[in-house]
């Protein structure tokens, strides 16, 4: 008996796309044939799930996408700026797991079991890709050895307010020392050059990367604080030693009078961020009354009328409360960005220090072009994502 396996997906590979296994056996004509995949945690100790699976019908291979399985145990990693604290480790964010491949049929009138006659061990991360990048994804474009190599982020230049905290995700399997952060003035001179020391260790982390988380960082080089009121932009790019290892990520700071910032889980797992200028709440509420006859009479026989009657009850009101917020104008390569803003399935508001868990409840979303729109901006309306109740009766 022999399992040959055919196809595996790479290392690295993103957990809310299809994650699909092929394989063949010398004994695949034998009665009441399954192939068994037994999926196993990082350990290769715990059973996480065994699926039967029986061979395709054209070429009779064993085909089983796991990924449904492998789903329920990974998560998110959402931080705020902690004081003295610089690069996170995501243990949330990615998953090493081991598959066990073995096959089951009929021997002498009993389904007999071979189990674990081949088996591998590898790790996915939470990103879920467009089908159009999901083919072409290749994890090695995110391990952090060379100049072109990428943050786990899709947007390499946007805006930030001087107020904003956030981070930015990585693959830390090649794990960079430090990385660089330069500053600018408002006519392009450099004002400084930083460097914060890599004190991560897992397979995903994240950097600081928005100027209030920057300007809490203990700096291995350079002053704070960092982004200063007469900074205008700055760059971050990861470092390994002398030799640079990522692309260039560029900040362009805003001040906004009342500035609140939405952070969005993005395609690639972690956490990105865009600020708004102008915000705008309202509330909506849920009723419920029943109808009760008011105790009129009284003690010494009277029957007494009063403005103070209380016929319609109010007994139920929940009051949701929304967020409109209106942004600056924006490049069609932020619009076609903010797509993922507008899909995710994890958002946070922030509004000063606060952050709140909010919904975007909207179906649809239009990419808009320079070509086409000239100028353009963005509306979206928020909804808190915990309701809030008033007396009941």
């Amino acid at each position: 008996m022999a399992i040959t396996i055919k196809q595996t997906p790479q290392d690295f590979s993103t957990v809310y796309n299809p994650y699909v296994v092929t394989c063949s056996s010398t004994n695949v004509a034998q009665p009441k044939f399954n192939f068994i995949f037994e999926i196993y945690d990082s350990t290769n100790t715990t059973l996480l799930r065994t699926l039967r699976v029986p061979p395709e019908i054209n070429y009779s291979y064993g085909v089983s996408d796991i990924s449904r399985v492998l789903e329920d145990y990974i998560g998110t990693d959402f931080f705020k700026k902690l004081a003295g604290t610089e690069f996170k480790d995501c243990y949330n964010s990615y998953l090493g797991f081991s598959i066990r491949i073995g096959e089951e049929y009929e021997v002498a009138s009993v389904i007999t079991q071979y189990l674990n006659l081949y088996q591998y061990t590898q790790t996915v991360v939470n990103a879920s890709l467009k089908y159009s990048s999901f083919v072409n994804y290749n994890a090695y474009d995110y391990e952090l050895d060379g100049v072109t190599k990428k943050l786990l982020t899709n947007i390499t230049n946007r805006k930030v307010d001087r107020t904003d905290e956030g981070f930015i995700n990585f693959m830390g399997v090649s794990n960079p020392t430090n990385i660089k952060i330069q500053t600018y003035f408002v006519d392009g001179s450099i004002d400084q050059t930083a460097t914060i020391t890599n004190t991560a260790t897992a397979d995903i982390a994240m950097l600081p990367c928005n100027p209030a988380t920057l300007n809490a960082a203990t700096l291995a080089t350079g002053t704070q604080p960092l982004i200063d009121t007469d900074i205008a932009s700055y760059t971050i790019f990861a470092e390994d030693g002398i030799s640079v290892v990522s692309q260039d990520y560029t900040f362009n700071v805003v001040d906004y009078c009342t500035p609140y910032t939405l952070h969005f889980l993005n395609d690639l797992g972690g956490f990105d961020s865009f600020p708004f200028q102008v915000a705008k709440d309202s509330y909506t509420f849920e009723k419920e009354y029943y109808k009760q006859d008011p105790l009129r009479i009284q003690s010494d026989g009277t029957y007494v009328f009063s403005n103070l009657d209380r016929e319609v009850v109010q007994n139920y009101t929940n009051q949701k409360q929304k967020t409109r917020l209106i942004s600056n104008w924006i490049t069609s390569v932020e619009s076609e960005w903010l797509r993922e803003l507008f899909s995710s399935p994890e958002i946070y508001l922030q509004n000063g220090s606060e952050f709140t868990s909010v919904l975007l409840k909207v179906t649809d979303y239009e990419q808009k072009y320079e070509e086409f729109n000239e100028i353009f901006n963005i509306e979206v309306e928020v909804e808190y994502s915990v309701d809030s109740y008033r007396q009941r009766y």
